[in-house]
């Protein structure tokens, strides 16, 4: 998917999102939202609220998923953060295919 197909589908204004990815921007929870929204992935699914909830099994296992995403965020780094939900949210997109 294009910046200008994935930033349209999640209603952030295109020169943003491209400020997002180049790290130039803060990513913060709204923007994951809206990012995993357009990709057709709940947010809620990537991030479980309780340690019972099986809804993420991820390759690399759930506290490292959210440690990762959290380390990213608290570093500035919303290209690393992006990436781990997108890629996240495209392997499970297969999975359900």
């Amino acid at each position: 998917m294009t910046q200008v197909a994935l930033a349209d589908r999640a209603g952030i204004d295109l020169s943003y999102y491209r400020q997002l990815e180049a790290g130039r921007r803060r990513l913060n929870v709204d923007h994951l939202q809206r990012l995993a929204s357009a990709l057709g992935v709940d947010l809620r699914e990537l991030m479980p609220g309780d340690a019972g909830d099986d809804a993420l099994v991820t390759p690399m296992g759930r506290a490292r998923y959210l440690e990762a995403i959290e380390n990213a965020l608290s570093q500035g780094d919303a290209i690393e953060a992006m990436k781990i939900v997108l890629q996240e949210a495209e392997r499970r997109k297969e999975e359900d295919r």
